[in-house]
């Protein structure tokens, strides 16, 4: 990692999360939108400290961790840097060699051989390429040396139907109590490769993971936004009181590309890929709101832990347009060096026979080459630089 140029700002206000979403390689515009934040919440004295994220949010949740000890603005470009070089190629290198791998299974499988198939693809080569990261002792320093208070990342339990947060802090700050009503438990633990993986693992896409859990019996664990994409709740039952969101759905109606004609079952999935990623965080959102506003006119209330509410200020980064993302796809499949994925998606097109934008929309989650990432990061940057320029640089009651 690199060395600080100067030594990062410390916190003088209230504790602050970052709560990011997940999104695929949707992930980028996240890393692009905390990396402009990141300089100006230190200008402000509200440092982030708390990290919380699902499927790809938890991997920006790692990486700012890890970086945390350093000057916000090279904390900033280590992040950037990350997408714009690491992920690109060699992800999807990693899935082309996972593709064979797969058919090999499948066929000891039908043939009853002692290699079942497992999912659509073998994991091996995505494992390698998330094990070349060496942010780890960076990570588990800052922690234990105060600069990070906590980083959680949700996974879904398969084996219990809760969502699981796995929640790396030092001891002598207590795990908040579970919710079960909610369906959310919290797990200490020293997070590693296999809690990034377990809560990015795409369900029918790759095979589930397994962690022990409270008993330290095995349980089953796959992405933490097929229960919860948006970790807010978490977020807050670790004692945040000002919270950064960042997502890749846009925070209004509507929130998914829309096309013209009948819907296809390409129309379909992308509606309810949207509805996953998108409506909880409205909802929550929307509840967060009204308890701002009661708790401004004086109503008194408690959690469920016992805490008093307060109010919660609210930065949310977001596409503004629900069709900004997909419209990145559009440019880069005719144009080098996405050309080749031109005839493919045009292919695609033409069998689904979609009508509309959804289908660019859908590959957006999982188009993990530079020529994407690259553009995600610079409108996740460009969409910062608006919310900085808004009144009370972007924080919303």
């Amino acid at each position: 990692m690199t060395s600080p140029t100067t030594s990062p700002a410390r916190p003088t206000s209230e504790p602050v999360a970052v709560v990011l979403a997940g999104a695929g390689a949707r992930g980028a515009f996240e890393a692009g939108a905390i990396g402009r934040l990141l300089p100006a919440l230190a200008d402000q004295g509200r440092t982030p400290t708390l990290f919380c994220g699902s499927s790809a949010g938890s991997i920006n949740s790692v990486l700012l961790a890890a970086v945390a000890h350093l000057a916000p603005d090279v904390a900033a470009k280590e992040v950037t840097e990350q997408w714009r070089r690491a992920v690109g190629g060699s992800m999807i290198r990693s899935v082309g060699l996972a593709v064979p791998a797969s058919a090999v299974r499948y066929a000891a499988g039908r043939l009853h051989l002692p290699l079942p198939p497992v999912e659509l693809l073998d994991p091996v080569a995505l494992r390698a390429v998330l094990g070349r990261w060496d942010g780890w002792d960076d990570l588990h320093r800052n922690i234990a040396e105060g600069i990070v208070d906590a980083v959680a990342l949700t996974a879904t339990d398969l084996t219990s139907d809760r969502t699981v947060v796995h929640v790396e802090t030092r001891p002598d700050r207590p795990l908040p109590p579970d919710d079960l009503d909610r369906g959310i438990v919290y797990r200490r633990t020293r997070l590693g490769l296999e809690h990034v993986y377990a809560s990015s693992c795409i369900p029918f896409l790759f095979p589930a993971v397994e962690l022990p859990n409270e008993d330290n019996v095995p349980s089953w664990n796959v992405d933490g936004g097929v229960r919860l994409n948006v970790p807010l709740k978490p977020a807050i039952d670790l004692g945040a009181e000002r919270l950064v969101v960042v997502a890749t759905d846009t925070v209004s109606r509507p929130q998914a590309a829309t096309g013209n004609g009948v819907p296809t079952a390409i129309d379909l999935a992308d509606q309810l890929l949207h509805l996953a990623t998108g409506d909880r965080l409205l909802e929550d959102l929307r509840t967060l709101t009204q308890v701002n506003q009661l708790v401004k006119a004086g109503a008194s209330a408690r959690t469920d832990s016992g805490r008093p509410y307060k109010k919660l200020p609210v930065l949310v980064a977001a596409p503004e347009l629900p069709t900004d993302i997909a419209e990145l796809v559009a440019e880069i499949v005719g144009a080098a060096p996405g050309g080749p994925l031109a005839p493919l998606a045009r292919a695609l097109t033409r069998v689904t026979g979609l009508p509309g934008t959804a289908t660019p929309d859908l590959i957006s989650f999982l188009l993990f080459l530079p020529a994407f990432t690259r553009r995600a990061v610079a409108l996740g940057e460009q969409q910062a630089d608006k919310l900085l320029d808004s009144p009370d640089d972007g924080w919303q009651e």
